[in-house]
């Protein structure tokens, strides 16, 4: 999607009419409204009314801090204009590297202490304050000069409705939404956690219970800072206080990242296009496919950090597209983009760093390498430099949890991990099969998937019609001489990126992300230049139509959530899964309905309500104590496990129990489901077993409360045997 601000008075002929600016204007702005409505109330059970009063209040309440924060990061990225001053599509560029700015000044503040204490909030809304008004003094000096209208593509109201879905499930508490995510389990465990522990212990910084704590965590340090941009009545320092309106605040920003990724990532194919002589509306095009693919818009509605990674792709393929700034400008841009990409997920190393500098070296002549290189690595590396600190303080290995050969510990593991730990996370994170298995999950269904059968590849129904289309459309322009320099380069792009997820991941469809970049540029590419010179209509017809295609393959994977029934966990917020609407209800209904309500609470919020102020509660088996507002001690499956340290040496059931006391535990909230399925994926700490887990609950514990997806609540006795 594209917003720009056509000056009327400047070549009036070349700008469609007035009134069809302003129809498209207002048509997309309705038809995105009307979506996110309907999003929040397709197939519930609540009123149309209800659901647009609840859209209204979590947008008023929770959507201040996340606009507020790109915002700034526009603001910021005026501070790089000296860059890009002769580029094509500054404000992608500007929007780019303000908001890489941004995210490496959240982690660095985040990591220093900045967002704690009374000053806390005054940090955390200061800075984006501050870009916020170089925006507004930006966009005044552009209005002053008069004659300018907004405009929109012509595109832009089918582009509305994936967008509208995207901010609707935006406005959903995680954990409902999205079966691919298991209800959004990485935003539970570490995501959303990551900030929730920060914010209680006052900075950023490795958790030995969380081994993702170790990663750069760019995205959860902006996380972190919304939780201390606080606004009159409300409690900083936390994201599931105030009804949860951090929590959508934090989605609400990975949706605003989502669009904007959406739009850089249609500049750079425009860029592209200009660069390798193909015209036509490339760029809209580009961008509604990008927009329209469901699982674009899965990872843009959870607190997840994929799109930062599409967004800085993009933004990198457009600063290599552009032949206005030299060589050493662009090689400091890209090491800001492709350094920013890397602290909002690290596997950018491979799906950015990789191509865009292939991409450098094949489009910069060889005398000026050098210059390119001396921009890229020293900006790179600054980026990146507050996250290899802090891991280098606390592990002795600056890329912990990777790289354990290169910085081993002395028994032989590396940090605080022994071999075993080390060797069982590699193990998670890559593929062992075979080059033939490899290419086989690129097209079929995995089998031997834990959870069931699933598409990892490809043909995963959330990619809908994009990779089929890629591959018409990359025959198609081979075939053309017109496009086929430009399909070569892109096809040869997306090839690589796949060759690079093939050889280095653990072959998981979501990580496929990136390739949507260069993709949807070749598609688009690719339509235009099959439209006879001067037909732009017929362009954006066909581009229109493949753009249709996703949106109904998106509306089928969101209508097929929950059974059916999506919108009937949009009523439920944040509090009702935390618990904290239960003081306020139980005032209005009688003991039995409060028994009654209890009853049917999940597992997180019967413990908040129930459990005494000074219980610590272990979590055993389950890793996302997201909504778990007590003390709470917990591990993923990476790191020691409690359980496994009691019941080391053969300890029997009693032993273990007096063990997990001297811990401070009182009660266990223990996941069988869970231990079974990391038992069946060989994820599992070998100190941990179904069968010992069940001797050891059955014979040393008191049951308190069962559910019936194999969960289990139960006390600790005293020393003597006897219950606390």
């Amino acid at each position: 999607m594209k917003l720009s601000y056509a000056r009327v008075s400047k070549a009036p002929h070349n700008t469609p009419p007035h009134a069809l600016r302003r129809t498209t204007i207002i048509a997309s702005g309705v038809i995105f409204a009307l979506c996110v409505v309907l999003t929040c109330w397709y197939g519930a059970s609540h009123s149309l009314l209800v659901a647009f009063a609840l859209v209204l209040e979590r947008s008023v309440y929770a959507g201040g801090p996340p606009l507020v924060y790109v915002a700034g990061a526009v603001g910021l990225g005026r501070l790089f204009r000296p860059l890009f001053r002769s580029a094509t599509h500054p404000l992608a560029l500007q929007s780019s590297c303000g908001l890489a700015l941004s995210l490496w000044l959240s982690h660095l503040l985040g990591w220093l202490g900045a967002f704690h204490g009374a000053a806390g909030p005054w940090v955390a809304l200061g800075v984006p304050a501050f870009g916020l008004l170089l925006a507004l003094q930006q966009f005044y000096v552009f209005i002053k000069g008069g004659g300018w209208e907004p405009s929109l593509p012509a595109i832009s109201p089918l582009l509305a409705i994936p967008c509208g879905l995207l901010f609707g499930a935006a406005l959903f508490a995680p954990g409902w939404l999205w079966d691919s995510e298991f209800g959004g389990y990485d935003a539970l465990s570490y995501h959303l956690e990551l900030p929730k522990e920060w914010l209680q212990l006052g900075r950023l910084l490795p958790l030995h219970h969380n081994v993702y704590s170790y990663l750069p965590s760019g995205v959860e340090a902006a996380f972190m800072q919304l939780g201390e941009m606080a606004w009159p009545g409300s409690v900083p320092g936390s994201l599931t206080l105030d009804e949860g309106y951090r929590v959508y605040a934090c989605q609400l920003l990975v949706a605003l990242g989502a669009v904007l990724a959406a739009w850089i990532s249609g500049a750079a194919a425009g860029a592209t296009a200009q660069r390798l002589g193909c015209k036509g509306p490339v760029g809209p095009i580009a961008s509604g496919l990008a927009l329209a693919t469901p699982w674009f818009i899965v990872t843009g509605s959870l607190a997840y950090n994929d799109g930062f990674v599409v967004l800085f792709l993009g933004a990198a393929l457009l600063v290599a597209a552009q032949s206005g700034p030299g060589a050493l400008k662009q090689g400091v841009l890209s090491g800001l983009l492709v350094g920013a990409s890397c602290i909002a997920k690290p596997t950018s190393l491979i799906f950015v760093a990789l191509p865009i500098g292939v991409l450098l070296l094949v489009w910069t002549p060889p005398r000026a390498w050098l210059k390119v290189g001396t921009g890229v690595i020293p900006v790179g590396l600054v980026i990146i430099l507050p996250w290899l600190i802090r891991n280098w303080q606390d592990s002795g290995n600056p890329l912990f949890p990777f790289a354990a050969s290169l910085f081993p510990s002395a028994s032989g593991g590396t940090g605080a991990w022994p071999p075993e730990e080390v060797a069982r996370f590699a193990r998670s994170h890559a593929f062992d099969g075979s080059w033939g298995e490899r290419l086989r999950l690129l097209v079929l269904p995995d089998m031997h998937d834990p959870a069931g059968p699933r598409h990892r590849g490809l043909l995963h129904p959330q990619w809908g019609a994009f990779f089929p289309l890629v591959g018409v459309c990359g025959v198609i322009g081979v075939l053309r001489p017109s496009l086929r320099k430009a399909a070569s380069v892109l096809g040869s792009l997306t090839l690589l990126q796949l060759a690079l997820w093939l050889t280095f991941t653990h072959i998981q469809s979501r990580f496929l992300l990136p390739l949507l970049v260069p993709g949807a540029a070749l598609c688009a590419i690719v339509i235009a230049g099959i439209s006879p010179p001067g037909r732009r209509g017929l362009a954006r017809f066909l581009g229109g139509g493949a753009v249709l295609v996703q949106a109904a393959f998106l509306l089928i994977v969101y209508a097929s959530q929950a059974r059916g029934h999506p919108a009937q966990g949009f009523l439920p917020g944040v509090e009702t899964y935390t618990g904290a609407d239960f003081a306020w209800l139980k005032r209005s209904r009688s003991p039995e309905e409060n028994q009654r309500n209890l009853a049917a609470s999940n597992p997180a919020r019967f413990c908040n309500i129930v459990l005494p102020p000074t219980a610590t509660l272990y979590l055993l088996g389950d890793a996302t104590p997201f909504y778990h507002t007590g003390k709470v001690i917990y591990n993923t499956t990476y790191d020691p496990w409690p359980f496994a340290q009691a019941a080391s040496g053969g300890a029997g059931p009693d032993a273990i129990t007096a063990s997990l006391r001297a811990r401070g535990i009182t009660h266990v909230l223990i996941n069988f489901s869970e231990i079974d399925r990391l038992s069946r994926s060989g994820f599992i700490d070998p100190g941990v077993s179904l069968d010992a887990v069940q001797r050891w609950a059955h014979a040393s514990t008191i049951p308190l409360r069962d559910w019936p997806q194999g969960t289990v609540l139960v006390q600790l006795p005293a020393a003597d045997g006897s219950a606390p």
